[in-house]
Order: C-alpha cells, then sequence, then structure tokens
C-alpha cells in the first residue's frame, strides 16, 4: 500500500489581493503553497508545505478579449474554458477541446488553468494548444514576470495570473490528435496545430522531455515537411505504455494528422 506524508499545516491564509498572495508565498522562512486545485488530484500536494495560501478571493476567474488578445485568469475553472463562446470561435475551438481531456467533469469545476500549467504531469493537451496559440503566462513573484509559455518553468511558489495570446481571426484553424490506452485516458503522445494565412504551428507531447514546437511562417507551409521535422526533433524515452520507437513514430504521425485536420478545417 503507498505511503503518504502527514501533513502539517501550521497557517492558512485567505488574502484579498495579489500583492499580498505573492508576498506570503515568496517567504523563506515558512514554506508556503498555493491551495491551488490542478487536474491531477494529489493526497501529499501539501505534506511538504507549513502554510497554504487560498487564491479564490484574488478575482482571477475571467476570460476577456481585449486590444487584440484574449486574456484568461489563473484561477479561471478548466470547465470555463469549455463553455466559453469566445473560445469556442477561435481557432476552431482548439482550447475547450484539449480541457475536456484534462479531468472528468466534476474536477474540470474545481481545477484551474493556474493549476493546469503547475502540475508536473499536465495535462498536455491544454499546454500544447496554448503553446500553439503563442500563449504568454503573466506571474507575480519578487516581481511581475511574463514569459513565452514555450519557456515557462513552474516554480511551486508561483502565482499565476493570467494567459493571453493574440486573438486571431476566422481564417486560423485548430486541431488536435492523440493516443491512449483509452479515449479519455492521459495521451501517451499529443499533437495540437493551428494553421492560417501567416503561419501554421505545431506542438507535441510525450516524445521527448518537453514539448516539440515546429513553426513556418507563410501562406502556403509545407506541412508534411513540419511533421518529418517534429520526428526527426523527438527524444523519446519509454515506458510501459509506449516504446521510445513507438512514441517517435506517432509524434510524427499525430503532428501530420492535426496539422492537416487543421487546414481542412478552413
Amino acid at each position: 500500500m503507498e505511503e503518504f506524508m502527514p501533513i502539517r499545516l501550521r497557517e492558512y491564509h485567505r488574502p484579498l489581493d495579489t500583492a499580498r498572495a505573492a508576498e506570503l508565498l515568496q517567504r523563506e522562512a515558512v514554506r508556503t503553497l498555493p491551495a491551488g486545485h490542478g487536474p491531477r488530484a494529489r493526497l501529499d500536494a501539501y505534506a511538504p508545505a507549513e502554510a497554504v495560501v487560498d487564491l479564490g478571493q484574488l478575482q482571477l476567474n475571467f476570460i476577456t478579449i481585449r486590444d487584440g488578445f484574449v486574456h484568461i485568469g489563473g484561477q479561471t475553472p478548466l470547465q470555463a474554458l469549455i463553455e466559453a463562446a469566445e473560445l469556442q470561435a477561435l481557432a476552431g475551438g482548439l482550447l475547450p477541446k484539449a480541457a475536456q481531456f484534462a479531468a472528468h467533469l466534476g474536477l474540470r469545476h474545481l481545477a484551474t488553468l493556474g493549476g493546469a500549467l503547475l502540475s508536473a504531469d499536465g495535462p498536455h493537451e491544454i499546454q500544447l494548444a496554448l503553446i500553439a496559440l503563442e500563449a504568454e503566462v503573466v506571474t507575480l513573484g519578487a516581481g511581475r514576470k511574463t514569459t513565452p509559455l514555450i519557456q515557462f518553468q513552474p516554480q511551486e511558489n508561483d502565482l499565476v495570473l493570467e494567459v493571453n495570446f493574440r486573438h486571431l481571426g476566422a481564417a486560423y484553424k485548430g486541431a488536435l490528435a492523440r493516443v491512449a490506452r483509452t479515449p479519455l485516458d492521459q495521451a501517451i503522445v499529443a499533437a495540437v496545430a493551428v494553421v492560417g494565412p501567416e503561419f501554421a504551428r505545431v506542438a507535441v507531447a510525450g516524445a521527448g522531455p518537453g514539448p516539440i514546437v515546429r513553426s513556418e511562417h507563410g501562406a502556403a507551409p509545407d506541412l508534411q515537411a513540419m511533421a518529418e521535422a517534429v520526428e526527426a526533433g523527438a527524444q523519446a524515452i519509454g515506458d510501459y505504455r509506449g516504446s521510445a520507437e513507438y512514441r517517435r513514430a506517432m509524434a510524427g504521425v499525430l503532428a501530420g494528422r492535426a496539422l492537416a485536420a487543421a487546414r481542412g478545417a478552413g
């Protein structure tokens, strides 16, 4: 039977503003973690902590479009991504489709976008969709920082304020392709693509230590060459769900499928 570390919390905070929340999370004398919800529930998530910070009162639950960009608050529930009309109309509903694979309905109401990005084990589809959309993550720690998601290295005490990305026009379409043991199981390999009149981009997870991203600009991108580049760049490590060879081959296959589907959707 698996053993879990006991939880010995000494403090519970519920700040009303982000500055106070960030101040609490950055303390060195008391190990403090955000009381966020990721899509993979862990019984020992707070075992190392002496204090937790509840983020529920920070007004970070929003989805807005302004100045040509989509802004999504870090405390926005994953189910809200699925139900948002403005996201369903963007890139063929790519982000809502990706969020459906994150968890079951009940947990999607609790899990937040920030929790998903801070989770070490995914879900891959949301991260890939945001990378394909060239999203940036805005965090608050010692200072406010904006980082391209592809370069984001999650820290346990990060306060995720929002994620933002360019609001693409109707000519841009997206598609997702994945393989898993069951339809709703965690993906073995997954690929997400966005194709439009100015660029094509594909992001793949499950075939290396991090996402594999390939982009091509111009009106006539060579999608087959992009898929082959994904497979060539794979550094897959095999496990009980798939060998390294299988993961490498599927990275190229799924990248090609996602790119073709996104182009065909237009």
